[in-house]
């Protein structure tokens, strides 16, 4: 499919700029809005004090987002993230004018944790940081901005206490990968707010400054793995950790 490219309006608010074609006005402004809304606990899980930026565009299709990565003379590696450039694709079919902020902020993460951990693969789809780790912590801001609406956040918590009671929630272990492979829906989806409310449930309870803390020690000890970095700041291993979780929610019937 040839790109259909044409990004004749902007909106920018703090460090963010948000290009889209003149018939997407409203999402542009819903997008902006969560942004800013959301900028706040961004800054407090990835511990930042400088505003945080990028440039979004919203697009009709991944030819789109092509046609801005040669524009800006950069190399096609992730169709939703350009690090490099700090430019954000969101694809029109991807978003409505509920979920746009949510896919806004959480795309916003996932190029803030690149950035900063600057992570490779050491084997396909598997990096240093685990998946439920890396996810929960991208996650914070994209489900936590909007105070008015809670219902994604309540369907997600009674997930959690519907797996736990059956003794179903998913073992650390397979939250090591990335989660697209996974085929059944209903266990993907229990993973996204599983790890949502692991990182939740971290950083609620033992340290705010985790994500820093984390990075550095990351970076500064390359053949450091991921559960040894967190086991010296949170002094429990990933099992004692998950085990500690699934108190946690057996403990907690309303949501969290």
């Amino acid at each position: 499919m040839e790109s259909t490219l044409n990004l004749s309006q902007k909106y920018e608010l703090r460090g963010y700029t948000v290009f889209f074609d003149i018939r997407d006005g409203l999402a542009a402004e819903n997008l902006l809005d969560s942004l800013d809304r959301g900028t706040a606990i961004f800054k407090q899980v990835f511990n930042v004090d400088s505003e945080p930026s990028a440039k979004f565009y919203i697009l009709n299709t991944i030819k789109d987002a092509e046609a801005v990565l040669r524009n800006n003379g950069c190399v096609i590696n992730n169709p939703s993230v350009d690090s490099i450039s700090d430019s954000i694709f969101i694809m029109k079919d991807e978003i409505n004018e509920i979920n746009i902020g949510r896919v806004g902020l959480r795309e916003l993460g996932r190029m803030y944790f690149d950035r900063i951990m600057g992570e490779t693969e050491i084997k396909m789809r598997h990096k240093r940081t685990p998946t439920w780790l890396k996810e929960g912590l991208i996650l914070q801001a994209a489900f936590k901005y909007n105070r008015d609406n809670t219902d994604d956040l309540t369907y997600g918590w009674n997930l959690l206490l519907d797996a736990n009671k059956k003794n179903q929630l998913v073992k650390p272990a397979l939250l090591d990968n990335d989660l697209t492979p996974v085929s059944d829906e209903n266990r993907r989806q229990l993973a996204i707010y599983q790890s949502f409310y692991m990182v939740h449930f971290l950083l609620n309870t033992y340290c705010d400054s985790f994500f820093s803390r984390y990075s550095t020690l990351m970076k500064v000890i390359d053949y450091m793995e991921a559960e040894t970095c967190f086991r010296q700041i949170t002094s429990f291993d990933f099992e004692k950790f998950f085990a500690m979780f699934e108190s946690w929610v057996g403990k907690n019937k309303a949501l969290a």
